[in-house]
């Protein structure tokens, strides 16, 4: 894959950005009210859509997979790192993102990591995202990609949050 510019991807960055913190945030919302198995719907749908995100900041391109170097941002590539996804990566991939029998013959993969289920992971995972989205904003010196990255932010956050207070009104209403 060559290089793509920024505005060929911002819909899709927006929307990975978007769903996982609406998607954390309904992870709070449940455990707080107690929701048990549903949550982990909401789980599941913060973790695809990290995965998402931790390509483009982490990965080499493949595929249809896009990469934060084909931004013309090589230099940027370097600043991006995470422990957190270099541990969860083959839980995930076992346990939420495939079924295939060449991974059942690999190595055994455990959900335990570090002493914590997969499942307790969500709240970090946010964290890091945002940790790398921040960083590739600081690390970004052209005026409107960073004001984009600085409002794709702001607004992301702002749904998510109006997801949980609606949500959390509607659940009060119900009772």
């Amino acid at each position: 894959m060559g290089t793509v510019l920024l505005g060929d991807l911002k819909t899709d960055l927006f929307h990975e950005l978007r769903m996982l913190l609406g998607a954390a945030e309904m992870c709070s919302l449940s455990e707080q009210i107690k929701l048990d198995q549903p949550i982990n719907y909401f789980k599941d749908a913060a973790f695809v859509h990290a995965r998402a995100l931790y390509y483009f900041f982490l990965e080499n391109p493949k595929d249809d997979d896009f990469s934060i170097r084909q931004l013309e941002q090589e230099s940027l590539y370097s600043l991006f790192t995470s422990k957190l996804w270099k541990d969860l990566r083959f839980p995930l991939n076992k346990f939420v993102f495939h079924i295939t029998e060449s991974r059942a013959a690999q190595q055994p993969v455990s959900n335990i990591i570090n002493g914590r289920h997969l499942n307790t992971y969500t709240p970090d995972i946010k964290c890091d995202v945002l940790r790398l989205w921040r960083k590739w904003m600081e690390g970004t010196k052209s005026k409107e990609p960073r004001s984009w990255l600085e409002n794709s932010l702001n607004l992301a956050w702002q749904q998510a949050q109006d997801d949980y207070c609606i949500s959390l009104q509607k659940i009060k209403e119900w009772k």
